[in-house]
């Protein structure tokens, strides 16, 4: 197997690992261009430049204009984008987020639409940078121009989306747990309740490291509490409890996440009343909306729906099947790699992914985090990653229109992204249990 994957990752050389370069250009240009040439804020397809960001930036406009009682307010936002856009508006944009994520967009929209989509780009871009810098990647240049040419970095800006804030939040609240400031990672991890599904794996992590209390990342447990500033000015009866440095940081996720619903509620209550009830009527048929582009969710949940959109009760056991698979073999990973906790990491970012019912492409961002992990962690298993990646890069690329190409002539599809992922997350799980290498050092 080994030698397979050396003649494969020798195939995979320079000059046709060269063609992710030209693709990934094609489609920068190309956007760009067409962003450019465009008339007011829509391209020269017509279609509004930034898409998704658009909601954004109406529910900030609403939160700035006092209005905020109305951002689940259908009617007002559908009328509010017609205002920013003009007529050539023809769809709309729903803010599904909680309410407190609008705050962000109030001092981006007293911007003009299109320079606000371009300074909330630029600040993915550089949060794309701070992340690769907070994993600890060698060669943070060179991956950049890498993820550049990744499908799901480009969707994410093309799309105007929030993907590379969660990439940053997430990756720093690695770098805090790795150094041992656990409430403050907590409390970073906090800030990622805007779409909770996305904590899925690191907080069944750090409820396994609860339960099961060993050494945390890089200290002692005594040492990692020491080094944790906050903790140590924190109430009496933080301090009492017992020093295990993930309990802390699932109190600091509930704090921040306690704050946020706090804040929520004080600041715009009728909203937040709107938001619930939206969150407990709405989103879960969302994908059973007919604009929903569900030939776009790239899960295993999506895939059974598309395989089988006439059953979708058997689609939802299907499903929930796959994710218990699934956190059964992170908890067998955790147990046997407890002493590489950036492998951990990485492993509960894939189980994230794996088993959450909504992950668009965009949100497919996050597996920058177990790439670098990956390739710092495990050097000696490069040809194997090097194929792994090319696998998910190429699926990633090609399942969305593949899937809707089909969707325009078929009753159901076959989307390939989620059973690529799946192969490509079991190998990486294969590999490193099988792997009796002691982890590289980590370069931070």
């Amino acid at each position: 197997m080994a030698d397979a994957a050396q003649r494969l990752a020798r195939f995979l050389g320079p000059k046709r690992l060269g063609y992710a370069w030209i693709a990934g250009a094609t489609l920068w240009i190309g956007w760009l261009i067409s962003v450019s040439l465009g008339s007011g804020n829509v391209d020269l397809a017509g279609q509004v430049i930034g898409t998704d960001y658009l909601e954004f930036y109406a529910a900030g406009l609403t939160v700035r204009l006092g209005e905020s009682e109305r951002l689940y307010d259908v009617a007002y936002q559908s009328q509010l984008q017609q205002t920013v856009i003009g007529p050539r508006l023809k769809v709309y944009y729903g803010f599904i987020t909680p309410p407190f994520f609008a705050w962000v967009f109030a001092p981006l929209s007293l911007l003009p639409y299109v320079p606000s989509f371009a300074v909330w780009s630029l600040l993915g871009l550089l949060g794309l940078w701070l992340s690769l810098r907070l994993l600890g990647a060698a060669q943070p240049r060179r991956v950049l121009l890498w993820s550049l040419t990744w499908f799901p970095v480009f969707a994410t800006i093309s799309y105007g989306q929030n993907s590379l804030l969660s990439l940053m939040l997430l990756s720093l609240t690695w770098r805090l747990w790795r150094r041992g400031h656990s409430w403050p990672a907590g409390l970073v991890a906090s800030l990622l309740l805007y779409k909770p599904q996305l904590l899925l794996g690191v907080g069944l992590l750090w409820l396994l490291e609860a339960i099961a209390p060993h050494q945390a990342p890089g200290a002692s447990a005594d040492e990692n509490v020491a080094q944790d500033g906050i903790l140590r000015h924190a109430p009496a009866i933080f301090r009492t409890l017992p020093r295990r440095p993930a309990l802390t940081a699932l109190l600091g996720l509930a704090a921040g996440g306690g704050a946020l619903f706090a804040l929520s509620v004080l600041g715009m209550p009728e909203a937040s009343r709107a938001y619930w009830e939206f969150a407990r009527t709405v989103l879960p048929n969302l994908p059973a909306w007919q604009e929903f582009p569900l030939w776009n969710l790239h899960t295993v949940w999506g895939f059974w729906r598309l395989l089988l959109p006439a059953a979708a009760r058997w689609a939802d056991v299907l499903h929930w099947s796959f994710a218990i698979a699934g956190v059964v073999g992170f908890v067998v990973f955790w147990r046997r790699q407890r002493g590489r906790p950036a492998l951990l990491y990485a492993a509960a970012i894939g189980l994230t992914l794996w088993a959450t019912p909504h992950a668009m492409i965009y949100d497919w961002t996050l597996l920058l985090i177990p790439a670098v992990t990956l390739w710092q962690e495990a050097p000696a298993q490069r040809d194997r990653w090097k194929i792994l990646f090319v696998a998910i890069w190429i699926a990633s690329f090609v399942s969305g229109p593949l899937t809707h190409a089909q969707l325009r002539w078929l009753p159901v599809a076959v989307q390939i992204s989620a059973p690529t992922l799946l192969i490509a997350l079991g190998l990486a799980w294969r590999w490193v249990i099988r792997s009796n290498q002691p982890a590289a050092p980590h370069t931070a």
